[in-house]
């Protein structure tokens, strides 16, 4: 591109201005995008294959759910990227439905579609029936700019959901018709965060709804490979190495990341940045790229205060998931667990949902103390999945990193937390 600009305006007494004007702004990149509101490249959506082919697929699942911070919002969007406009002319729709019942979403619904073209008609509705059927006489018309498959990404999910039981998932049910009008021609995927089912399986068994036939998947923290990936390609590119005699250092950035893809895209940013000030982080002009990462390098990334609290704040965001912040509590307790357990067998023999329900009990957190044990452990099994916690050899729990309990506080700051739910009931 910069070549053929230079062709198209050659000039002999200036090409070199020319040329140091137009590469100069493009000499510094940032690849990464740790903000989920911000559009993610494609170069640079890495790992989750398997995740969006079942996403992509008419026949792959309908519900996405999972904690903050894996990347759920960055899946949709690619989807739509994907589909969107593809080789056959297929439609994919991306809309995010945050703090809206099934009421508001289905008025959004019924703009967006219109918006992009899906709908020739605009409609303004709460009625998921009509909204429906007039999807469905879209799909069904056979003129020249007809739809083969429509794919409807509805994200942040979680209040449509909590309000579709006040009507017995009626919204779903509407939503499942259209799947039924013919082969391959529509899916909806509705994504949200981890008690999405853990709060709703109940009600959708006791009114029998279309929602217990629904497939899902659980997005996760990511594999080592994808990691690795995510963390090293990017950064190659840009002239950065990790030496082989320094492989460790990959492991203990993606410790300090918890293997999450937004605080592993944050941390890459923030190393990245440190190539803009004054001391060229550390590195000498005339001998670069490429940059050899070293431990001084990850040390001063990591020891940063705005990145850390960063970290904390998305720590801390990933366990407040729901209004109740029943995963946050049950963390502050397995941390007061810790320091008063502190070099006893217990500390390395870890704790079990019996010994959550007693310290709640101790320090008279009833939200927790009046649960069923085999509540607490589904919780924490929950909290396992998010790779907040980890099995011991004896079945019982730790935190999955020594620096998510230090995350937690000193024992007089999870003492004054605690105190806060106990105000709180």
């Amino acid at each position: 591109v910069l070549l053929m600009f230079l062709v198209n305006n050659y000039s002999v007494q200036f090409i070199n201005q020319i040329l140091m004007s137009v590469m100069m702004p493009f000499s510094y990149c940032q690849p990464y995008v740790w903000d989920s509101s911000k559009v993610m490249p494609p170069e640079i959506f890495i790992g989750r294959q398997e995740e969006l082919e079942k996403i992509e697929s008419p026949s792959g699942v309908n519900i996405v759910y999972g904690g903050r911070q894996l990347g759920k919002s960055a899946l949709l969007k690619k989807a739509k990227m994907d589909i969107d406009f593809d080789e056959n002319n297929n439609r994919a729709v991306y809309i995010e439905i945050k703090g809206m019942d099934y009421e508001r979403a289905a008025k959004k619904i019924c703009c967006e579609l219109y918006d992009a073209g899906v709908l020739k008609e605009e409609i303004d509705t709460t009625d998921w029936d009509v909204l429906a059927r007039a999807i469905k006489k879209r799909l069904l018309d056979d003129k020249e700019e007809r739809i083969p498959y429509l794919l409807l990404l509805l994200d942040e999910a979680d209040t449509f959901i909590e309000s579709c039981t006040e009507v017995n998932f009626k919204p779903f049910d509407a939503l499942k018709e259209i799947q039924n009008i013919g082969m391959d021609r529509f899916k909806f995927v509705i994504a949200g965060l981890h008690n999405i089912v853990r709060f709703k399986r109940d009600a959708a068994l006791s009114n029998n709804s279309v929602i217990t036939h629904l497939s899902s998947i659980t997005i996760r923290p990511f594999h080592t490979k994808d990691a690795r990936q995510l963390l090293e390609e990017p950064l190659y590119c840009l002239g950065f190495r990790f030496p082989k005699e320094r492989q460790a250092l990959i492991s203990l950035i993606l410790a300090s990341t918890n293997y999450f893809p937004g605080l592993i895209q944050l941390y890459c940013a923030n190393l990245i940045e440190a190539m803009k000030k004054d001391d060229y982080a550390g590195y000498d002009e005339g001998n670069t790229p490429a940059y050899e990462v070293t431990q001084k390098h990850i040390k001063k990334v990591l020891s940063d205060p705005s990145f850390m609290n960063q970290i904390r704040e998305k720590f801390e965001i990933t366990l407040k998931l729901d209004e109740d912040n029943m995963y946050y509590i049950i963390a502050l307790l397995m941390a007061y667990l810790y320091h008063q357990n502190a070099n006893s067998a217990a500390d390395s023999e870890g704790f079990s949902a019996e010994d959550i329900k007693e310290a709640a009990i101790d320090v008279g957190i009833n939200q927790v103390a009046v649960q069923k044990t085999q509540v607490i452990n589904g919780l924490m099994q929950e909290l396992l999945e998010l790779n907040i916690l980890r099995h011991t050899v004896n079945e019982k729990y730790l935190f999955s990193r020594y620096s998510f309990f230090q995350m937690m506080g000193t024992s007089d700051e999870i003492d004054s937390r605690l105190l806060e739910y106990m105000e709180n009931q």
